[in-house]
């Protein structure tokens, strides 16, 4: 049986860049969504790193900036071949199949499997600082709010009150240049190349350089923050239409940070409450983020997870960026105790750093033992996947929100099974890369009435949306035999199932 788990941005001088009821529910599915590498060559002035082979498979008196208004099995994750001086992995211990990355939870997992390949990433690239991070991303990470405060001068903000977790202070220290201040920045408190208010995925791959071509030229950054989707899901006229562009943006990023050595943190977008036609859709861009990130086997941070017990939801006034805490009616980002981390930049600046923390002690683990233990993050792994996507052994949806990386080859399909126990609103979504046909069919339980019309489900093309009944539903995801120049090709895609918001009309 399936199972349900459960500030504004302060203006900085500009600076001239390179050219660059019952539950709800929805549910995606993403082809070609970026799960290949990008295409374009990296910039001359990088090092050379050819892309990776893949198989298929704050507070309300701040003014704030005005955003514009407008893979059937998961495919193997690079495997990148070590030199001779990589260190191994345990003997004992040998790579895993691709971890699935658990329904609601605020991060991804961190695996052996996973800490094996990063590792053999970093050998691969000597040249990365195991020291430096970059950041990729629009205004909520271009905010003084977002990691200022961690810096070793923290700027306006008061010094950092751990809280709770006196621990992380050695992770943020790890960063801190020397206290001469020679070599290099202070990367929590450095403007990145590829941060710009109002800005997408896509953005920070236009141009030659991109943005985060300059960026990676820049800096011998080896993780990255990323964190899109928030103007994304506007940038195309509806968040439907915006959501194949943002997973292949996304995922052509990531394929590029990774290209170069670089391990990023795929962030999801926040909560949006200032437009109600736009605020379902964060879960569904979040669990798109997941599915990206789950593709590739990267760490994973979810915003919209994070901020749903917070004050407001971790909002400012302006229903779009995220709020801070005020001590002594001073903004404090940094304040972790119980009061500060129900605010939003709060949470996110602590769970952003204990990301960070885990992802470099998996690949500079510093004076533990070559071998040990990875670094672990709430909650493990998700239980492998039931099924094979066959007629006979579909996939089962086993819990909500579910993502699901697949890929296709030119006349095949994949068969999955949601068993529903109660009437559930639902939004079902197929969205293919570009030039790819596929299809997407829904069969209603035996007595129901067929999906379509003004039956209580509606459906398109590539989507279905509506009021599903208890019982068990069919969903088929296929690919036509001829396919044009690319019927040899196996094409990825992503499956994502996403509770919609309460009350919210299109589901219902």
């Amino acid at each position: 049986m399936l199972r349900k788990t459960t500030a504004s941005m302060p203006r900085r001088p500009s600076a001239r860049r390179p050219a660059a009821a019952a539950a709800v529910l929805a549910l995606v599915v993403v082809d070609a969504c970026g799960l290949r590498p990008v295409e374009k060559a990296p910039s001359a002035r990088l090092e050379p790193a050819p892309p990776p082979g893949r198989a298929p498979a704050a507070p309300a008196t701040v003014p704030p900036v005005e955003d514009p208004a407008p893979p059937a099995t998961v495919p193997p994750v690079d495997d990148f071949a070590p030199p001779a001086t990589t260190p191994p992995a345990p003997a004992s211990v040998p790579d895993e199949a691709p971890a699935r990355y658990p329904p609601d939870a605020v991060h991804g997992p961190v695996t052996r499997g996973m800490v094996a390949r990063w590792r053999r990433l970093a050998a691969a690239h000597p040249q990365r600082d195991d020291r430096m991070f970059l950041k990729a991303g629009a205004s909520g990470t271009l905010n003084l709010h977002f990691f200022t405060c961690l810096a070793a001068r923290p700027g306006p903000f008061p010094a950092v009150n751990w809280g709770s977790a006196p621990a992380l202070a050695a992770a943020a220290a790890w960063f801190h240049p020397p206290a001469d201040g020679r070599g290099r920045r202070d990367p929590f408190a450095r403007r990145s190349l590829a941060t710009e208010v109002s800005r997408t995925a896509g953005w920070a791959l236009r141009g030659d350089p991109s943005p985060i071509e300059a960026e990676l030229a820049a800096t011998s950054a080896r993780f990255a923050i990323v964190a899109f989707g928030t103007n994304d899901m506007v940038m195309a006229g509806t968040p439907r239409a915006a959501l194949s562009a943002y997973t292949a943006d996304l995922g052509r990023v990531a394929d590029l940070l990774t290209a170069h050595g670089v391990i990023p943190i795929l962030t999801g977008p926040g909560p949006r409450a200032h437009v109600p036609a736009i605020a379902p859709w964060v879960a569904v861009f979040d669990a798109a983020t997941r599915a990206v990130a789950e593709s590739r086997q990267v760490p994973y941070l979810s915003l919209e997870v994070l901020h749903r017990p917070l004050t407001g939801a971790g909002l400012a006034r302006d229903g779009m960026h995220a709020n801070t805490a005020r001590t002594g009616g001073v903004n404090s980002p940094c304040a972790f105790d119980a009061e500060g981390l129900r605010y939003g930049y709060n949470a996110r600046n602590l769970e952003t750093l204990r990301a960070l923390d885990a992802v470099r002690r998996a690949v500079a683990p510093g004076d533990a033992p070559p071998g040990d233990e990875p670094p672990t993050l709430a909650p493990p792994a998700a239980p492998a996947l039931v099924g094979a996507g066959r007629p006979e052994a579909p996939f089962r949806l086993d819990a909500l929100p579910f993502v699901h990386p697949g890929w296709l080859a030119a006349g095949g399909e994949a068969r999955y099974v949601l068993d529903l126990p109660a009437a559930t609103a639902l939004r079902v979504e197929l969205v293919a890369g570009r030039g790819s046909a596929f299809s997407l069919e829904v069969a209603a339980p035996a007595g129901e009435a067929p999906v379509g019309g003004r039956a209580p489900v509606r459906a398109g093309a590539r989507f279905a949306e509506g009021t599903f009944s208890g019982g068990t539903w069919h969903l088929t995801v296929g690919r036509p035999a001829t396919a044009g120049s690319e019927a040899g090709a196996a094409r990825d895609y992503l499956l994502l199932v996403v509770p919609c918001a309460p009350g919210e009309t299109a589901c219902h």
